[in-house]
């Protein structure tokens, strides 16, 4: 939830930002879910971190439904089962999951663009909006020129550090307004590519 007054502004974003990820937005998403099932799915609480419990039971069905899938089809998997801690093999999953939602950073650790055509422009330029084609993503497929998300947990980063963004990110949507922006965007590993391209 995300408030209209100023202060209770301030408190949704510190509320939030105690369920973020360095690996993006969809590992902050089950942080969140994750820490909600530890209070019993207590609707004071998520009000209280200002989280839709509506939203929280949404995503509790639809879990239930997948694992009901599994089940019915009987491929032996048992989807009480968690890969945490490691964090690697759910990662990959979601790579080859949104494998059509790759994006890739074309600036270097100075923020200049490593495409020629875009050689002397910095990346504080493109970050701020200076021009649409300056973004410091691009889609793997298509070529489109894409930024993170303002509401995004990697937005901070990029913001700050420029350097700590990741090389290579998947999104589960492209929203357009002035420019394209990812929305649920998660830190992958492009080494990871070769492989889940032919698996």
């Amino acid at each position: 939830i995300h408030p209209h007054r100023e202060a209770d502004k301030q408190a949704a974003n510190a509320a939030h930002r105690r369920f973020s990820s360095r690996d993006g937005d969809i590992p902050a998403l089950i942080n969140i879910y994750d820490a909600w099932l530890q209070t019993k799915k207590d609707k004071a609480w998520a009000s209280k971190n200002y989280l839709s419990q509506r939203s929280l039971q949404h995503a509790t069905s639809i879990r239930q439904q997948l694992s009901n899938l599994v089940k019915s089809i009987d491929a032996g998997i048992d989807p009480e089962i968690s890969c945490l801690p490691e964090k690697d093999p759910f990662l990959r999953c979601l790579t080859a999951g949104l494998f059509l939602n790759i994006a890739k950073l074309v600036i270097n650790a100075d923020g200049v663009y490593t495409s020629s055509a875009h050689s002397n422009t910095s990346f504080a330029n493109s970050f701020t909006g200076a021009s649409d084609t300056l973004a410091p993503y691009k889609t793997m497929r298509g070529s489109q020129p894409v930024h993170i998300h303002p509401s995004s947990v990697l937005f901070a980063l990029a913001s700050n550090n420029m350097k700590k963004l990741p090389s290579f990110g998947v999104y589960s949507e492209l929203l357009i307004t002035t420019k394209q922006y990812m929305r649920g965007v998660t830190a992958i590993d492009g080494s990871w590519l070769p492989e889940l391209a032919t698996g």
